[in-house]
């Protein structure tokens, strides 16, 4: 019975993740109250970034996982003129889909065989820290952030056409920290609407090791960004 509980408990704490992330984020970037009172407007970046892991298994038959990442951030400036700087952060989220051929042992014998795998990643990447932007001129902006992030990783493998028994769905569920780095450039359209891209840069020690291949969520993200500035929420 404490195993069920625990296994319901965990569930529901893994479904609040997101809406947990962004009222944490709410409160880092406006610790005074629920009423923005700063004389500066908080930017606000509706998100998209794609992403490559490299797969390092040699019994995994399949190229590298490339896959999407949507969310938002925020930043709130301290300072603000042609430099400005302040705190940030964003939540994360992707959900992949894919298949893999995995070549493993099976039988007394030794033998191997194939097995194709249905392969379900989730991702959820909560990030912040400080950052700095820069007015090259009026409607050109530059900016960098860096800082912590804390992100959870689901994996679930689920054997197809599996004619050995003994091979079960596998889930890898893990919690891990990290550090990020990013920095991208705006283009403003009008006063309060800009079209941005950018990179970001991670590490983590999120590892996912079998049986679907060997990978590690790090890397560089290719982003590509929606802002907006609001004086009040």
């Amino acid at each position: 019975m404490r195993n069920i509980i625990q296994k319901i408990n965990t569930t529901q704490l893994i479904h609040c993740l997101p809406i947990i992330g962004l009222i944490l984020l709410i409160m880092a970037l406006n610790p005074t109250g629920y009423a923005y009172g700063s004389e500066f407007p908080l930017h606000c970046q509706a998100m998209g970034m794609s992403m490559t892991l490299e797969e390092d298994d040699v019994n995994v038959d399949g190229d590298d996982y490339h896959f999407y990442l949507f969310g938002a951030a925020a930043q709130r400036p301290y300072h603000k003129n042609r430099l400005e700087y302040g705190i940030e952060g964003g939540l994360m989220f992707s959900m992949e889909n894919d298949t893999r051929l995995v070549e493993i042992s099976s039988g007394p014998d030794g033998g191997t065989i194939k097995v194709e795998f249905e392969n379900q990643m989730l991702l959820i990447d909560y990030f912040g820290g400080g950052y700095v932007g820069f007015c090259l001129t009026k409607r050109l902006r530059l900016y960098a952030g860096a800082g912590p992030l804390i992100v959870y990783g689901r994996r679930a493998f689920d054997p197809e056409k599996n004619e050995d028994e003994s091979i079960k769905s596998e889930v890898e569920s893990k919690l891990s920290a990290g550090f990020y780095g990013r920095t991208g450039i705006e283009f403003k359209i009008t006063d309060n609407f800009m079209l941005g891209a950018g990179i970001r840069a991670l590490t983590s020690g999120l590892k996912f090791k079998e049986p679907a291949g060997k990978i590690q969520y790090e890397g560089i993200q290719y982003v590509f960004s929606i802002s907006y500035e609001i004086t009040s929420f």
